[in-house]
């Protein structure tokens, strides 16, 4: 039997579900709660919030799941380049980075109500 191949974002899509997976509820609530602390209406990567996520102890390789958890919870939205399907993304700041960039997000007008 062969192992069905995976596209780039369909192995991306599951890697971000694995990651956050393995998290407990308790800490992606408190991730959550982060990121929908952010001002309503303004946009935000996980640069703006990493001190945040830093303190909370919210692992680094959980992240990009955490906020693909906002968006399917609609705290978050994706922000697009003008008439594009590209992301726009920023420059991250993470000390591992190597020039790594990072997906912005519109946050949403909606409340955060913790639940898991």
């Amino acid at each position: 039997m062969s192992t069905p191949t995976l596209t780039p974002a369909e192995a991306g899509a599951r890697g971000r579900a694995l990651s956050l997976a393995a998290r407990r509820r308790e800490e992606i609530a408190a991730g959550l709660a982060v990121i929908a602390a952010w001002p309503k209406g303004q946009t935000l990567s996980v640069n703006d919030v990493r001190e945040q996520l830093d303190a909370i102890g919210f692992p680094n390789r959980a992240r990009a799941g955490l906020f693909t958890r906002a968006v399917s919870d609609g705290l978050l939205i994706p922000v697009f380049y003008g008439g594009s399907d590209d992301q726009r993304t920023v420059p991250s700041t993470g000390h591992s980075a190597h020039g790594a960039r990072v997906n912005v997000y519109g946050r949403t007008r909606l409340p955060y109500r913790s639940g898991g």
